[in-house]
């Protein structure tokens, strides 16, 4: 049965507020800091750390004023994880990805960054070019539509936008199954969460892939009652040859060709799943649920300016169509992208870090068109990257 609505009332500072939106909570909190006003210089769509590195390169570094517009929480999805990340740079005894989150959002509104949370990127346009004034060559205005949660319309316009929104882990699909998140259905599998496990504690992990697979083993160490749900065969599974091996050598119960169609719970906590292996149907009693079956990127709103995409990601520098862009540019002037939006982007905290900082150079360049930065041999391909910027 699907989860009774619940009233939620929430006390701040003497004022009662029901079933309150996260944009309403963040102004009640002072968590945001956006003026209003309609006109920047970059727009970052997307505050985890590739977005926050490079506002804060913008607007430290280069003095550009900034609009981060992020979805959920600092960080994205790196801000909610409760696990250490030991090998960033410049922690040698780790640090908790959500502060790692905090303080970057902390360093970018020090920089005068203006952050607007709980709003969401819908459709991205382009205006006319706008002349400089500098005796540069005139830069493409870019009209951005981003919608709050609680549906309020915010409209701005930019000389560029860094596309920095990650991906979201994708959902399983059967019924019920978002009536359940963070409530007995996760799409993160942490160390931290193994640890909270006891033998009896019922875990299915549904996916066939390396995160899957690794994730049932861990909680397999806690556990005598895992089960790996799989559309197909573990033999045919996208996982690795030894991870196979250890978990046809371990006690994880295997269900093949199978898949939930329906989450199962009582009081708004999910108790059980019914699957179905296309011959029968059957219910598991569970305790939680780790659905890990990949993410996808939320990049449709770039489709209204025509911004070249692959599998849904964002493509970038010598893979977008046609001559040769600089590295961090789409197909689109004055679009850039950086992080795990990015196709062929590196799935880390530091690498997502470490583009933000080279797409804020990248659009840097392409304001001040540095033309003279790319013809270093003369070559046709250099040629191509002076054509761009110009």
């Amino acid at each position: 049965m699907p989860v009774e609505e619940v009233e939620v009332a929430v006390e701040i500072d003497g004022r009662r507020l029901l079933n309150p939106h996260l944009i309403t909570l963040a102004k009640v909190l002072e968590l945001t800091r956006y003026s209003g006003e309609s006109d920047f210089d970059v727009v970052v769509v997307g505050g985890g750390p590739a977005g926050l590195t490079a506002a804060i390169n913008h607007a430290g570094l280069f003095g550009h004023k900034v609009l981060v517009i992020e979805n959920e929480a600092p960080g994205g999805a790196a801000g909610t994880a409760i696990n250490i990340i030991d090998n960033h740079f410049g922690f040698p005894y780790g640090i908790v990805a959500g502060e790692l989150a905090q303080r970057g959002l902390q360093q970018a509104l020090r920089k005068k960054v203006q952050w607007l949370p709980a709003a969401r990127a819908r459709q991205l346009l382009t205006l006319e070019d706008h002349a400089t004034g500098d005796g540069q060559p005139p830069l493409r205005r870019l009209h951005l539509t981003a919608r709050t949660d609680d549906g309020q319309k915010v409209e701005v316009n930019a000389a560029a936008v860094v596309v920095a929104c990650g991906a979201a882990a994708r959902r399983q699909g059967g019924k019920h199954e978002t009536d359940y998140e963070n409530q007995g259905v996760y799409y993160m599998a942490l160390p931290a969460d193994a640890e909270q496990v006891s033998k009896k504690h019922k875990i299915v992990v549904v996916g066939a892939g390396d995160t899957a697979g690794r994730a049932a083993l861990m909680f397999a160490a806690k556990s005598d009652e895992v089960t790996l749900v799989i559309r197909g065969t573990l033999d045919n599974a996208a996982m690795l040859p030894s991870l196979v091996d250890a978990i046809k050598s371990s006690a994880i119960r295997v269900r093949q060709n199978t898949k939930i169609t329906e989450y199962l719970g009582t009081n708004g906590r999910l108790t059980g799943v019914r699957v179905n292996t296309g011959a029968e149907t059957d219910t598991l009693p569970v305790d939680a649920v780790y659905v890990l079956i990949g993410a996808d990127p939320d990049t449709s709103w770039l489709e209204s300016a025509r911004v070249e995409l692959k599998d849904k990601y964002v493509v970038t520098g010598t893979d977008v169509s046609g001559p040769a862009m600089p590295a961090y540019a789409t197909s689109v002037p004055g679009v850039f992208a950086a992080g795990d939006v990015r196709y062929r982007g590196v799935r880390r905290i530091a690498m997502a870090a470490g583009e933000g900082a080279a797409a804020a150079l990248a659009v840097h360049n392409y304001f001040t068109g540095r033309s003279k930065v790319l013809q270093t041999d003369g070559g046709p391909a250099n040629a191509a990257l002076s054509a761009y910027y110009a």
